[in-house]
């Protein structure tokens, strides 16, 4: 891939070469009037010979920095394309594991809730649960097409914002919990009572949003582990 500051360089040798082999044409017509005139043994046809051969060997080295800058841009676009590929398929893995563990537990009871119904279950969730990602955020440079990598970001972002919404129901559940258990044992005051119907229909309400929320995130993560794998391919 040639980027903007190789192509003016490169351009403005050729320019330069242009010019020399303009020079090396005259100087060539020159030295066949000399020769015809004075002779091939002659003092000005060596002098021409050397003049020649200096503009020869100029135009040589123009030709091999060149040839050398053209291989140089070649290796780093193949070393960028090589990252590029090792990172995509490295956060592909990771995002396909994330959605195929969450659907098989959370993702599950999100299917299976009914309206009107909390989450009353607690479900753990990983420090990190896109350590690949976050060791080799630095290389989300390495993907070339800005479409891709707005979509990578925005996916994972999504996803870690559902991460936190389930954090926060776990931490609804396990104080509704102690309340509940009171009011189940009987013999409860009028304001615990009322706690806890409140406490319940909050859960409710988070649980209607959480499940909107999963389905989406969900839907975002599958279209992105396809868009990742066609753009795979296409390296």
């Amino acid at each position: 891939m040639y980027n903007a500051k190789f192509f003016r360089r490169e351009a403005a040798s050729w320019f330069v070469a242009a010019i020399i082999v303009l020079m090396f044409g005259y100087m060539l017509y020159a030295f066949a009037i000399v020769i015809r005139s004075n002779g091939i043994a002659s003092s000005e046809a060596a002098g021409w010979i050397q003049a020649i051969g200096s503009v020869a060997a100029i135009f040589a080295a123009i030709w091999i920095s060149s040839d050398q800058m053209r291989q140089q841009v070649a290796k780093e676009a193949r070393a960028r394309m090589e990252n590029e590929l090792a990172f995509l398929q490295s956060i592909q893995v990771e995002f396909e594991i994330a959605v195929v563990n969450t659907r098989a537990d959370f993702g599950k009871c999100m299917r299976e809730l009914n309206e009107g119904e909390p989450i009353l279950s607690i479900y753990p969730v990983a420090e990190s649960p896109f350590k690949i990602f976050d060791a080799q955020i630095s290389n989300l440079s390495f993907v070339r097409d800005p479409a891709l990598k707005t979509k990578i970001v925005r996916g994972y972002l999504n996803a870690m914002s559902l991460v936190q919404t389930i954090r926060m129901n776990n931490l609804l559940v396990e104080k509704y919990e102690p309340v509940s258990h009171q009011c189940s044992d009987g013999d409860v005051s009028t304001a615990i009572s009322i706690q806890e119907r409140s406490m319940r229909r909050g859960l409710v309400d988070y649980a209607e949003q959480l499940k909107i929320q999963y389905l989406a995130v969900d839907s975002e993560m599958n279209s992105l582990i396809a868009e990742i794998s066609i753009h795979v391919t296409r390296i």
